[in-house]
């Protein structure tokens, strides 16, 4: 859901709410007024906020002016949308220039009926709702109001404020909510008032204080054992601060400041919602299931890793930690740890195994230029295994003052839960999505699995909905009849105990660990998350697997039919779902998960194309 902050008047106030990364801004050109604000001060706003924040948009509002002014203003200040106050009229309408929002000023009670057949008269890009004109109001009556934001995107104004914005938004669920005297202190923005108004904006009010209290069957118990797997069998000097971690953790999940804040970040911050996109062009050239990507790839940094990562660095600052570790494969999760270490700032130091910082050069950089040390990992296999074994050890030398921000639902307890419990998020939103958009829940859900935190984010809110069938992707690399060539758990995998925990691990005879290959660096990891083993044995989950060609030949195909680059890692889960959509009806629906972008991935589908354009390029700047 948008916020719209109206009746900025000052640069001043510009910059409290772009600070918080609100969708829309108003400029008041009404001259009665009090929030009334010039041309040349106008410009000044416009200026500062295009480069600030460009993706804010801006609105100029307006009441019974000539369309001749308003356009003139329009050219003069260059604003995004024009917001009508007043009588005008359809044909009054055709005559801006600007898209428009028209205002409907009504009683707390009106017949929606009426409101509905006269809205039918305009073709104007949304309408906004208000109880009296001035934009400050009784609040409208939610049943009515919900019935028109069913049919068009609607703001709602009138009576709003950060104590029952999150109710109401709730109730009604319009496409924008709209504030002004609800954000002020003495007829001026409050900076603590508009970060209230988002928080409670982000955080909808039928979830408060419910959404980590969320459990399922399938959970573990409190020593947290799935069945035979999972535990806490870690080094003597590392059980205090896990015990810290679980104590603090179990502390926040209870607490309604700390999910306040953790959803405030996460709509503010990394974006959120993000969108649930249905493949019109895959489903098409597939000719079965309607397909819908959940598309984690638009989260700030580029990946669902940021969402487990916000709610670690906040507990580690609820800690009174310093430092955060980190370790990483493919590198997302390294960047999602350095990012919100420079955010909530935070000492970073990240593991990476040489052979991945080759493989994923571009995200080591990224990693630096957010202050945080990248340490190559020169033991072992260089990946991503050796990378939790450097990380564990810093940990263990560092545990005072540092936090270990484990980056999946893998790892001694508390991480496999508190993990899943931050990226649970994912399918709470498929959820709302697909009633919104389909009426219905999907059919089958399909995400790559290594540790399996972005599967596991999708899949934990549908676990107990047994018509919903879930699909696990591993890596196959170059066959899963070729050892050591492939990264699939449950092809000659056996149980054993590594880096703290009891699961399903690539090992030989000794226990010794296999080597493994992926194409995709943030799927040879030789373990599975503890959970997945127990949904396995459970037989709630299928597990498939992908090799390096099929997970290749579906990034193309993606990248053609859909215009969307998924990383290396989705885009095995999208050869599970060239495999089976067109085998299934299609009235059925089939949700993949996204789980990042290929940005980081340049290099190696570039050398696995065989691109000899790019080679050129990489050779020419060398020369330089």
């Amino acid at each position: 859901m948008k916020v719209k902050i109206c009746g900025i008047r000052s640069v001043k106030d510009a910059k409290i709410v772009l600070k918080a990364r609100v969708d829309f801004i108003g400029l008041n050109f009404v001259p009665s007024s009090k929030r009334y604000v010039s041309i040349d001060q106008a410009q000044k706003i416009v200026q500062y906020a295009r480069n600030i924040r460009s993706s804010t948009r801006i609105v100029g509002v307006f009441k019974d002016e000539s369309s001749e002014h308003i356009n003139t203003v329009h050219k003069l200040i260059g604003f995004d949308l024009a917001q009508l106050h007043g009588s005008e009229s359809p044909e009054y309408c055709a005559n801006i220039k600007a898209p428009i929002i028209k205002v409907f000023n009504l009683k707390s009670v009106f017949d929606v009926n009426i409101v509905l057949k006269e809205m039918k008269r305009y073709n104007v890009e949304y309408f906004l709702l208000d109880r009296k004109v001035q934009g400050e109001g009784e609040m409208l009556d939610p049943i009515e109001t919900r019935l028109i934001c069913k049919n068009y995107n609607v703001f709602i104004a009138g009576g709003l404020m950060p104590e029952n914005v999150g109710k109401i938004a709730e109730r009604v669920r319009p496409f924008c909510v709209d504030v002004a005297e609800g954000v002020e202190t003495n007829s001026e923005i409050d900076c603590g008032k508009v970060r209230k108004f988002i928080m409670s904006v982000a955080v909808p009010h039928k979830y408060k204080n419910m959404f980590f209290s969320y459990k399922t069957k399938f959970d573990a118990d409190k020593s947290g054992h799935f069945g035979m797997y999972g535990g806490r069998y870690a080094p003597e000097m590392l059980i205090p601060a896990l015990e810290e971690l679980e104590k603090f953790y179990l502390e926040a999940k209870k607490d309604p400041k700390f999910e306040k804040e953790y959803f405030y970040y996460l709509k503010t911050y990394v974006g959120r919602p993000s969108p649930l996109y249905f493949a019109e062009n895959l489903t098409n050239h597939l000719g079965g299931a309607k397909i819908y990507m959940k598309n984690e790839g638009l989260n700030h940094t580029g990946a669902h890793k940021i969402n487990h990562c916000v709610g670690q660095a906040l507990l580690a600052r609820r800690m009174g930690k310093k430092r955060l570790i980190a370790e990483t494969g493919a590198g997302q999760h390294g960047v999602a740890a350095a990012t919100v270490a420079a955010r909530f700032g935070f000492k970073c130091t990240v593991y990476m195994g040489e052979e991945d910082m080759k493989r994923q050069r571009p995200n080591v950089f990224w990693m630096q230029r957010l202050g945080a040390e990248v340490i190559p990992v020169m033991e072992g296999s260089r990946t991503l295994k050796d990378a939790v074994n450097a990380a564990l050890k810093d940990w263990i030398t560092n545990v005072r003052d540092s936090h270990y921000i484990l980056g999946s639902t893998l790892g001694p307890h508390p991480y496999p839960s508190m993990n899943r419990d931050f990226q649970q998020i994912i399918g709470y939103e498929v959820k709302q999505q697909m009633q919104e958009l389909e009426g219905r829940q999907p059919d089958m859900l399909v995400a790559c699995v290594s540790g399996g935190s972005n599967a596991l984010g999708l899949f934990y809110r549908f676990l107990e909905d047994a018509k919903v069938c879930l699909v696990g992707v591993e890596a196959g690399g170059e066959g899963v009849t070729k050892k050591g060539r492939h990264a699939s758990r449950f092809a000659g995998g056996t149980l054993g105990v590594v880096q703290g925990y009891k699961t399903v691990f690539l090992q030989d005879k000794q226990g010794n660990i296999a080597p493994t290959h992926s194409i995709s660096a943030g799927l040879d990891y030789p373990g599975i998350g503890p959970q997945f083993a127990y949904l396995k044995d459970k037989g709630r989950v299928e597990f498939s697997s992908a090799t390096d060609k099929e997970a290749l030949s579906a990034f193309n195909i993606t990248v053609k039919q859909e215009g969307i680059l998924p990383a290396l890692e989705s885009s095995h889960a999208i050869a599970e779902v060239i495999k089976r959509a067109p085998k299934m009806n299609k009235n059925e629906i089939i949700v993949v998960n996204i789980s990042g972008r290929a940005d980081k991935d340049i290099f190696i589908v570039a050398e696995a194309l065989k691109d000899n354009e790019w080679k050129e390029f990489i050779n020419s700047k060398f020369k330089k």
